[in-house]
């Protein structure tokens, strides 16, 4: 087996960064999921007027899986339907030898999830007219998704399904983004999600989308509820321990009134976000665009744009450290495009014709991604990408390896019998046609193994499946019944910074049983 040594900057090994790529000159690795990694670039071709993107290149293990294929297929027929201002928009598809990428816009800003962690370490929350304005440019994007139709007229039954903090994602100048149509779901699409498996966070699911009913686009806006009422209270309303005891309270815990939790919260914004947390789907807002009227009427004391100045102001303070990393990447690659506008050889010709913005050939292209809407922000430290390699570069010896686990967790890596050390690993092989096997272990989940080839560079995302607790003496004498229609909710707690004394539950005088139990969640909660 080829051996195998630690690296200190597996970075250092990406030579996608200060090359081209399709018609973009490609800047900082800005970071990597478990489908893709994004680089910041700008476009260089005629149509691109110089515009700085997020370019999204998948991992080359990918393009091999099926599954992955099948999802593509089904995104890369959304996207071209979703544009909407408060709505990420995609530019390009592209494919160049066995490289295969998506430009995105370019959202210079945090998602939500950064701006709440950042208020809570200066002991601040989100101002209650921002919540009202951010949930009414997100329940308008909403609005529009679930209201799409084919070309026939046809409604798609669009769900989002991920509706959460890191997929609302704010600019510095104080626009409003729904981002990551990843795992979206149309009542037409080709690929339906397996039997027994379920997609998103649990924190921000709907009960009926928990326990396996059948849901609708009101999923969503209960998604929508969480995130906002964790923006607004500085604490994340249903979570446990851990993931059963998440879902329990999602099922089981009444949602707290903000307006006796945080001081001097409006009593109209806290009714909103209570209704639209009902646990019976036919207690919430029916539709994206009543929501969105009943946030618009929360925030009357401003107009629209003073409100996105307000927010723009809002996560330029809190961020400012990030703000200027990314202001600093973006001149950087500003840079390094201009010297190479003096070169006097032409770029090479891609190796594929270009790729309509419509219909896609079921060529490479059709593997490139499964979270085709990801915005990734810009993180600190960007550092300068160089300048690009000749045209032709040399094959190297060895080939870098990076291997990651989904969803991210301590585990144990094993390269070719040798150990790694916890995820994510990073090593340096040989370069080989000889197959290597990975071994993955961790507690609670049940061991992974997979193989490659070290024949070039990549990254590995190991999916882990959660073991099935054994059933008790107890429970295993009985099925257990059906979900309730409407769960009993027991109020939940919340420890809520400088919010007061939190409120206690009542006392009962018997146990809520445990929750049906759930199928297995075989993907990431997020990339």
């Amino acid at each position: 087996m080829p051996g195998a040594q630690r690296v200190e900057s597996f970075e250092a090994r990406r030579r996608l960064a200060g090359t081209r790529l399709g018609n973009y000159d490609v800047g900082a690795r800005l970071g990597s999921g478990g489908s893709a990694s994004v680089f910041l670039a700008r476009g260089s071709g005629s149509q691109s007027d110089g515009r700085v993107v997020a370019l999204k290149v998948v991992h080359d293990h990918l393009t091999e899986e099926g599954d992955f294929i099948g999802q593509f297929l089904d995104e890369a027929n959304l996207l071209k339907r979703l544009t909407h201002e408060n709505i990420v928009q995609v530019h390009e598809f592209g494919s160049e030898g066995d490289t295969l990428y998506l430009a995105m816009e370019y959202l210079h800003g945090q998602p939500l999830s950064r701006l709440v962690n950042a208020l809570s370490k200066r002991g601040e929350r989100m101002p209650p007219e921002l919540v009202a304005h951010v949930g009414a440019c997100v329940a308008r994007a909403l609005g529009f998704a679930h209201g799409l139709s084919d070309n026939h007229g046809k409604p798609l039954g669009l769900v989002h399904r991920d509706v959460s903090p890191q997929n609302l994602f704010i600019t510095y100048d104080g626009r409003v983004k729904l981002i990551d149509f990843g795992i979206a779901r149309a009542a037409r699409r080709i690929a339906q999600t397996t039997v027994g498996r379920i997609k998103g966070k649990f924190s921000y699911m709907a009960p009926e989308q928990l326990t396996g009913r059948a849901f609708d686009h009101r999923v969503d806006l209960f998604a929508l509820g969480a995130t906002l009422h964790e923006a607004a209270a500085g604490a994340r309303l249903f979570t446990g321990a851990d993931a059963d005891e998440t879902v329990f309270n999602v099922l089981t815990a009444e949602v707290p009134d903000l307006h006796q939790l945080v001081p001097g919260f409006p009593e109209d914004l806290s009714a909103v976000l209570k209704k639209s947390l009902s646990a019976n789907p036919d207690d919430r807002f029916q539709s994206g665009t009543d929501m969105a009227r009943a946030f618009d009427a929360c925030a009357v004391a401003a107009e629209p744009a003073e409100r996105a100045a307000k927010l723009g102001e809002l996560v330029s303070r809190a961020c400012a450290e990030e703000k200027a990393d990314a202001e600093r990447a973006i001149e950087e690659l500003g840079a390094v495009t201009d010297t190479r506008t003096h070169d006097t050889v032409p770029a090479p010709a891609p190796s594929s014709p270009p790729l309509p913005r419509g219909r896609l050939p079921l060529g490479p292209v059709v593997a490139v991604l499964a979270l085709v809407a990801v915005v990734v922000w810009l993180g600190a430290g960007a550092r300068r990408s160089g300048s690009a390699p000749a045209p032709t570069p040399s094959v190297a010896a060895s080939v870098a390896v990076e291997i990651t686990t989904l969803p991210e967790t301590d585990a144990r890596i094993t390269l070719a019998g040798r150990a790694l050390g916890s995820s994510p690993a990073r090593v340096v092989l040989a370069r080989g046609e000889t197959p290597v096997e990975v071994l993955v272990e961790a507690t609670g989940f049940e061991t992974a193994r997979t193989s490659f080839v070290p024949d070039r560079d990549r990254t590995l995302a190991i999916s882990l499946v959660k073991t099935t607790p054994v059933p008790s003496a107890a429970a295993a004498g009985s099925a257990p019944g059906p979900v309730a229609p409407t769960p009993t909710r027991q109020r939940v707690g919340h420890a809520l910074p400088s919010a007061g004394p939190t409120p206690t539950a009542p006392s009962a005088t018997t146990t809520a049983p445990p929750p049906t139990p759930l199928p297995t969640q075989s993907a990431p909660l997020h990339l």
